[in-house]
């Protein structure tokens, strides 16, 4: 029972790394460049979800509404900013950039929020619920369905819209794509803005779950890129897939290890994992 526990407490935080790195995986098809600044998106998603819940009493869900466009548009400026400029000069100038934007989200958190941790309370958090001998809270049930219906809503834009058919023909070739009458551009800013909003998401959904303070989006950042290299690079699916079951790896290691090595333990596994093989678990050529 405790490992069946472990295994759900992990899928539920395998939703956020989900989240989180399918956002990599849609920056990284259409532009080549990992956004090193994810995790901090992450971070600030879970303060503006905390500051409008605790400041102005927003409805949470509200607040988790305004944390994906606050983010979004915090990522809409960045590509605009940061990316565009040297998206000709060579990949490392815009992992150059991608890391100041990272430092600089979380030097301007210490500054408005301090470096302190914070609660992040909502009405759901003391909510316990019990289902076959395993409990949960209905935070944590909150958190596990916004996953999923995010991934589906996603998914559907990516295959079914006139916006994921841009975003594909872009991620095969931004010279092709611009032949064909696609605004790159605009593509490209749309899928930043739209990447960096899931992590903006991902923070709010799991802030009142744990800790809120400006370096949590560090640990995880460096789960996030793990991910999406188990999941193969690029590939939404595989990101999304690769993120559950890192979380459910950690459940297992919390069960049978202890969860002084929950967060070690699952990058020997991705380790081995890329050992046998290399290009990802869920290879696919682009997302």
């Amino acid at each position: 029972m405790v490992l069946l526990q472990q295994i759900v407490n992990g899928l539920i935080i395998g939703g956020i790394y989900s989240l989180t790195a399918a956002g990599v995986a849609l920056t990284y098809g259409v532009l080549q460049v990992l956004n090193l600044s994810q995790g901090d998106m992450y971070m600030v998603g879970a303060y503006i979800a905390l500051a409008l819940v605790v400041g102005p009493k927003l409805p949470y869900g509200l607040a988790v509404v305004a944390a994906f466009l606050g983010i979004a548009l915090i990522g809409l400026v960045t590509e605009r900013v940061a990316l565009r400029p040297v998206r000709r000069s060579g990949t490392i100038y815009a992992y150059i950039t991608t890391f100041a934007v990272s430092f600089i989200l979380q030097n301007v958190a210490i500054l408005v929020w301090t470096a302190d941790p914070r609660l992040f309370p909502t009405r759901y958090t003391s909510v316990t619920l019990s289902v076959g001998g395993v409990s949960f809270t209905l935070q944590q049930l909150i958190v596990f369905i916004a996953c999923w219906a995010i991934i589906g809503a996603l998914y559907y834009l990516l295959r079914f819209t006139k916006m994921g058919l841009a975003i594909r023909s872009v991620s095969q070739s931004i010279d092709t794509a611009s032949l064909m009458g696609i605004p790159v551009n605009r593509t490209i800013s749309l899928t930043f803005a739209l990447a960096t909003g899931l992590a903006g998401v991902a923070g709010a959904l799991i802030g009142p779950s744990l800790l809120v303070y400006p370096a949590m989006g560090s640990l995880t950042g460096m789960k996030i890129y793990a991910v999406i290299l188990m999941g193969g690079l690029g590939n939404v699916f595989g990101a999304t897939m690769a993120g559950f079951l890192l979380g459910a790896i950690e459940g297992v290691c919390a069960a049978f290890v202890g969860s002084t090595f929950r967060d070690v333990l699952p990058f020997v596994a991705i380790i081995a994992i890329l050992l046998y093989k290399p290009s990802g678990l869920f290879t696919r050529s682009t997302s």
